[in-house]
């Protein structure tokens, strides 16, 4: 079966649009059109983070900040490595995930029991969600992942702290047992 160029015509540019749209700047290379000049007026507002803490430690006592020491994604400037706050740029629907690793060895100086630890996410210092994660035997480490919607206005901030009761052992926090992490991003 033999198809007319004219049908090719009309159904080829459909499929390379895209490509057209997409890459509508007319250079990426730097000086003749910085990256900023290339985004929409949505990726200039677009807000995503996504941190961890660099090493082992020990557990903290009650309602310690966690800091996140090293910022993989930080679009919008809205996570502080100093603080361990993120402080939302624009108002909107933000959503957050965090983890913990609970280790069942004695790591970061520890002795006595083993890893366990129960966190919360807070929203202007009021509790807007709470992971837990225990190790009850050596070698038994626990890991654990928390999720929550929040509705956020201009300047409000969010956390991870120890919760209100002291938290034993120690953490991992490497590339061989996994690491604490803090992540957000504004979906609308």
């Amino acid at each position: 079966m033999k198809v007319s160029p004219v049908l090719l015509i009309t159904v080829l540019p459909i499929f390379f649009v895209p490509l057209f749209v997409a890459n509508s700047c007319k250079s990426y290379s730097e000086g003749s059109c910085g990256r900023n000049d290339c985004r929409t007026e949505q990726d200039k507002t677009s807000v995503a983070f996504y941190s961890i803490i660099s090493k082992n430690f020990a557990l903290p006592p009650v309602g310690r900040t966690f800091v996140y020491d090293i910022v993989v994604t930080n679009n919008g400037n809205g996570y502080s490595k100093k603080t361990g706050i993120f402080t939302a740029p624009h108002p909107g629907v933000y959503v957050f995930s965090w983890t913990l690793v609970a280790a069942g060895q004695h790591v970061a100086g520890t002795k006595g029991d083993f890893g366990e630890i129960t966190t919360h996410i807070l929203q202007n210092d009021v509790i807007r969600g709470t992971l837990h994660t225990d190790t009850e035997k050596q070698g038994d480490d626990g890991t654990s992942t928390g999720f929550v919607i929040l509705n956020l206005e201009k300047d409000d901030a969010v956390k991870i702290s120890s919760a209100r009761w002291n938290g034993q052992g120690s953490a991992y926090s490497n590339e061989d047992n996994g690491r604490w992490s803090f992540s957000g991003f504004k979906i609308a």
